[in-house]
């Protein structure tokens, strides 16, 4: 059986290939586990007084009507 010469360049391609879905793959993980941390810190932010007094201030109006 004889070898195709393209066969080599074949192989490096799908290493290639791999290697940039393992790539693609980690910096996914990356930017999720960052935002995952970004999205924890804002969370954990006290909500601002005037945000407060303006919600409390809807709501007094809301419950009038």
């Amino acid at each position: 059986m004889t070898q195709r010469k393209d066969a080599p360049d074949q192989a490096r391609s799908a290493e290639r290939g791999t290697g940039a879905k393992d790539a693609r793959k980690e910096s996914r993980k990356r930017l999720g586990d960052n935002l995952r941390k970004m999205y924890d810190e804002v969370v954990s932010e006290p909500v601002p007084k005037e945000m407060l007094d303006l919600l409390s201030r809807l709501s007094r109006e809301s419950g009038q009507k």
